[in-house]
């Protein structure tokens, strides 16, 4: 991350992105990956899980 190889912007929403799509599918087949799960880490930070997003 200190050498600036990759962007930090597109990492994170790249990660988020791939999280989501993966929470989706999983809860899809009725698995849930982390039950209670309230953040979502990302390349270089931690977002708060919208509870009105996963409803």
């Amino acid at each position: 991350m200190n050498l600036g190889v990759f962007n930090a912007t597109h990492m994170n929403q790249a990660v988020f992105s791939f999280r989501r799509y993966e929470d989706s599918s999983l809860s899809y087949t009725g698995i849930e990956s982390h039950k209670g799960l309230r953040h979502y880490g990302l390349y270089d930070t931690v977002v708060a899980v919208d509870d009105d997003a996963i409803a």
